[in-house]
């Protein structure tokens, strides 16, 4: 709770300098097979709704974010988030910096901070570093992605590869490769996603999802 204050104070503080900047929103519904977070699976069958918004606010990019996965098992997450970001090297280098609160039922609130760097350049390489504000654990993240335009739709590959420290002396390794069909109609695009999801401590795993994004 502390941390979901923090972060809606902050938002406060920057609206009133965002006061006169545009603001870009967008808002996805999807149905995913199952919902998985660093090779942990925390539901099956669920519908999320995820809402953006994001401007400039001193040359900083500004973004919150709300995610809300409802499970037909009541296992349901909500995650709120905050991130700032700036490119600089004439657009080549994206920096950014954010914090989040994720409350899953039936577990304990994960609140993280973290800092991440990526490349402007073909197959888009980045890297993310969090801390778990509570209990001094981290998590490193890498991931690559690219895409294609097949002329009737968007095709984009999307690698990523973590480490995740679960206590002082356990961590779990995780990998998802996904691909993403979509089609961007005016302001709405619907699209459907195959992910392949591997643990060092689970099977392999196979999540389709289908969804719509909106912007406005």
């Amino acid at each position: 709770m502390k941390t979901k204050l923090i972060i809606a104070a902050l938002v406060c503080a920057l609206s009133v300098n965002a006061a006169q900047a545009e603001l870009n929103g967008s808002l996805g519904v999807k149905h995913t097979s199952e919902y998985y977070y660093r090779g942990a699976e925390l539901s099956q069958d669920a519908l999320q709704l995820n809402v953006g918004v994001g401007t400039n606010v001193s040359g900083l990019d500004v973004s919150v974010g709300y995610l809300t996965n409802q499970a037909n098992d009541d296992t349901n997450t909500d995650t709120l988030s905050l991130q700032i970001g700036k490119t600089v090297l004439d657009k080549t280098l994206s920096l950014m910096a954010g914090a989040y609160n994720m409350d899953t039922d039936g577990a304990p609130d994960l609140t993280e901070v973290y800092i991440g760097a990526g490349l402007n350049i073909p197959l888009s390489p980045a890297v993310k570093i969090f801390r778990d504000t509570s209990d001094d654990l981290y998590t490193y993240e890498f991931g690559v992605s690219h895409a294609f335009d097949l002329s009737v739709a968007d095709l984009t590959l999307t690698g990523v590869a973590g480490r995740t420290e679960l206590t002082d002396t356990l961590d779990r390794d995780y990998t998802s490769i996904s691909a993403r069909l979509s089609r961007q109609i005016g302001a709405i695009t619907p699209h459907i996603q195959v992910e392949l999801v591997d643990t060092d401590t689970t099977s392999r795993d196979t999540v389709v999802c289908l969804g719509v994004d909106f912007k406005f």
